[in-house]
């Protein structure tokens, strides 16, 4: 799901970990830019310094942050040092204590955690640092793995996503698709995960999701860990999405901000999505997505209003729709197609008689409105990866998945 921080599409995320630890932060564990100096500390030893760990992480999202939303509005990243953002000068223990207040405010039996990375690469190591908050305890980790790869692309290589997403992704007219061979091992794949999850959740973090004393998970990611199926990482006998519900945040307001009354979507304008018409489409090739219209047909159901699906599902219709000064729902259940080198004019969800880019999206003015936004789209998740997460076209900050559902 995916709520509107301010004109662009942002998706949620977040995360985070574990048991209580004071530490103060000396000016020798830093390196100028702010950033823990490896070789002063041990980098989620499971000591005092993770509290420092915790700290950093959460002022290096904030940086990052800070990055996008310049990207946003003049086309170019650019993220402060992360000694000027205003998360850093808090000290560790205030910040621990209020996730902790809001983690409580919305469950008051402790039943939601905080899952925060962070990663570090050295000429030699690839080493993700994970952090886990529960209203009680405050538990770190970390795993190390070679440094020729992230975790994200070994996931990416191992699982073949390139050729399965072939099999109904968009592909422009005249180029081949590939298609996924029948006789593939589907065992290959259950082994690539368990690879993945070793490392994202290593063992004191997987003890405590499997004790069966949390349901709902939030997910900071670092990098491109977002990209990460964590629905489908193996954890004991079970999947991980069979433990808990799975939020991904798409900022430290997720996790710093105190919960606000909850918006009533039922009331106002809402635009529902599901399957449009391609059949006038040039550039690209579509396959219908029949399940797509089922989809938005049910979620226009619940709310006693109709989808657009078919050619009705147009580029003007919907644009003028996104324009409502009451809107409090947009639901996308289409083909979503992301540009990596150039996220804001390449990126778009795919409608009848045109398409909705990025660039149109970022100018149209919901600060007001804020309606929730859901991309039920393949590739609305990519973008280009920054060391705080992926910048997207159609969604902005790319860093969150749907909960239990995952993408689709």
């Amino acid at each position: 799901m995916l709520r509107y921080p301010g004109s662009a599409f942002a998706i949620a995320l977040t995360f985070c970990v574990a048991s209580l630890a004071q530490a103060q932060v000396t000016p020798n564990d830093r390196r100028p830019d702010g950033r823990i100096a490896n070789q002063d500390i041990d980098f989620c030893s499971g000591g005092l310094s993770d509290l420092t760990q915790l700290h950093n992480a959460l002022a290096e999202s904030e940086s990052e942050d800070i990055g996008f939303e310049v990207k946003r509005r003049k086309g170019y990243f650019q993220a402060p040092p992360i000694s000027s953002v205003p998360t850093f000068q808090r000290p560790p223990e205030v910040l621990l204590d209020q996730i902790r207040r809001n983690l409580g405010r919305l469950d008051q039996d402790g039943s939601t955690a905080a899952l925060l990375y962070r990663v570090e690469r050295t000429r030699d190591a690839y080493v993700v640092c994970a952090l886990l908050i529960t209203t009680q305890d405050f538990l770190s980790d970390h795993v190390e793995s070679p440094a020729d790869r992230t975790i994200a692309q070994i996931s990416y290589d191992e699982l073949n996503l390139a050729t399965r997403s072939a099999t109904r992704v968009p592909t422009r007219r005249g180029l081949a698709s590939t298609r996924l061979e029948a006789g593939e091992s589907k065992s290959a794949g259950r082994e690539a995960l368990d690879n993945v999850a070793r490392t994202l959740l290593p063992p004191k973090i997987r003890e405590k999701i499997t004790s069966g004393r949390l349901h709902r998970l939030l997910i900071l990611a670092s990098s491109d860990l977002s990209t990460v199926p964590f629905a489908a990482l193996p954890i004991s006998d079970k999947d991980l999405v069979d433990y808990v519900s799975i939020v991904m945040l798409a900022d430290v307001d997720g996790l710093l901000s105190t919960p606000g009354r909850r918006t009533n979507f039922s009331d106002g304008a809402k635009v529902i999505v599901g399957d449009p018409d391609f059949s006038d489409e040039k550039d690209w090739k579509f396959y219908p997505l029949a399940s797509a219209r089922i989809e938005a047909a049910e979620v226009a159901r619940l709310f006693s209003d109709s989808a657009l699906t078919g050619k009705a599902a147009s580029h003007g219709v919907v644009l003028a729709k996104l324009k409502q000064p009451n809107l409090k729902l947009a639901y996308f259940a289409t083909h979503g197609v992301a540009d990596s080198i150039n996220p804001m004019d390449g990126s778009f969800l795919a409608l009848s008689q045109g398409h909705l880019f990025a660039d149109e999206i970022k100018r149209l003015d919901l600060n007001k409105t804020r309606p929730l936004v859901v991309m039920s789209a393949c590739q609305s998740g990519l973008g280009k990866v920054f060391d705080g997460g992926v910048f997207g076209g159609e969604n902005g900050r790319n860093r969150a998945r749907h909960g239990r559902t995952g993408e689709t």
